[in-house]
């Protein structure tokens, strides 16, 4: 059971607690530091966290640290965020980090920006390949025996770390801290703007009408109401599949399943002919959602 800190507690975070709260990604952007971190509560609880912490994860650290958490019930998680992202802006030996595809940031005290490789792939020259025996096929590391899919690598994008400043959209349906964070939040035209799993401080432009695991909008909304994508990599059956237009175009299914007849999905030989299909597409994405929302 992990403990919790309450009278002048000062917690000091490892690496490995930093490898924890990140996920892997692809190439990515962030700042890091060594902060000194103290916080009184109410005037009876004093907080203090010396650690090495990083802009794109201050949101999971709050969560994550005892201290932090109990602080954030009493002054409010996003001020905490705040607080913490302060620390780090100001913090010593404060540097920019940039990470290959695939790494788990893993901020240490000396050396800000480690990080490390997934279980399947090795850290070579500053990257994360696949190990030996293993190739990559569309971002996943399969064995040397096994063929990948016609379909071209998803080419790297790149994760934009929020700023802080004045915001420069409206912002409706965002919290204050957050319309206040996107200054620098923009997107080329023909791009969405969507979040990043794992990384609530973070976001990625993406073009959805061709984006295979966000196909027709974001996996991951980075904006309350955003409407969600589709993974077309996800379809049940699938082999072969594009994103295009918004809407996933199969080329190829396993063996004993066959293409809908609308083009968008796979299903089982078995269920063919009585057409129960199981569709991936734009045009169910509402039904989808009102199914999830009574679920819940």
């Amino acid at each position: 059971m992990r403990p919790i800190h309450t009278l002048f507690a000062v917690v000091t975070l490892s690496s490995l607690v930093a490898g924890h709260i990140a996920t892997p990604h692809r190439r990515a952007v962030d700042t890091c530091a060594n902060i000194n971190l103290s916080l009184s509560v109410l005037d009876v609880l004093s907080v203090g966290v010396k650690a090495c912490a990083c802009l794109g994860t201050t949101g999971a650290l709050v969560k994550q640290n005892s201290s932090l958490y109990v602080a954030s019930k009493v002054l409010g998680e996003a001020n905490i965020a705040s607080k913490v992202a302060a620390a780090i802006q100001g913090g010593q030996g404060r540097c920019e980090c940039t990470y290959p595809d695939y790494a788990i940031p893993a901020c240490s005290s000396n050396d800000l920006c480690h990080f490390d490789c997934p279980r399947d792939r090795v850290k070579v020259n500053g990257q994360c390949v696949c190990t030996q025996g293993r190739h990559d096929c569309n971002g996943k590391c399969l064995l040397i025996s096994q063929a990948c899919s016609s379909q071209a690598s998803k080419a790297p994008y790149t994760v934009h770390q929020i700023s802080r400043g004045k915001n420069k959209r409206s912002g409706r349906g965002t919290p204050n801290w957050a319309r206040r964070a996107l200054s620098s939040a923009h997107c080329p035209v023909g791009t969405e703007m969507c979040g990043v799993i794992g990384r609530p401080d973070a976001w990625e432009c993406l073009k959805i009408e061709e984006d295979l695991e966000s196909c027709g909008g974001c996996a991951y909304p980075f904006f309350p109401g955003q409407e969600p994508g589709t993974d077309c990599s996800a379809i049940p059956g699938v082999e072969a599949v594009a994103c295009r237009k918004g809407l996933c175009e199969v080329s190829k299914c396993v063996t004993n399943w066959t293409i809908s007849t609308d083009g968008h999905a796979c299903e089982p030989n078995e269920h063919a002919k009585g057409r129960q299909f199981i569709s991936v597409g734009r045009a169910n994405k509402a039904s989808d959602a009102d199914a999830v929302r009574m679920a819940s």
